[in-house]
């Protein structure tokens, strides 16, 4: 079951899942560089914020999957594309050569 989405701010740039415990994962989005500036010292740092839930095993589970599944059709089509670039760059150079 997981939990009502609620605003989380970090020093470090956080992962979109971190273990949160036993059976319990932590699911971050939308998660956004910010640059803070201290009034007094004028210093600036990096933080991030994120929307952040809890999730348990099972929909931790179902979400990975359906990020490795989105992985790999985006790692399809990449490859689909590259072929479609080489070929059409052979097409380039057979004219090329026919013309002399």
């Amino acid at each position: 079951m997981a939990s009502e989405w609620q605003k989380d701010r970090m020093s470090f740039k956080p992962h979109e899942f971190e273990n949160g415990g036993k059976d319990t994962w932590i699911q971050r989005i939308n998660i956004k560089e910010v640059h803070e500036t201290d009034p007094t010292t004028g210093e600036t740092r990096t933080e991030y914020e994120a929307d952040m839930r809890f999730i348990d095993n099972k929909e931790y589970e179902a979400l990975f999957s359906q990020r490795m599944q989105e992985t790999n059709t985006n790692s399809a089509i990449s490859t689909e594309n590259e072929l479609s670039i080489m070929e059409a760059m052979a097409d380039m150079f057979e004219m090329m050569l026919n013309k002399n």
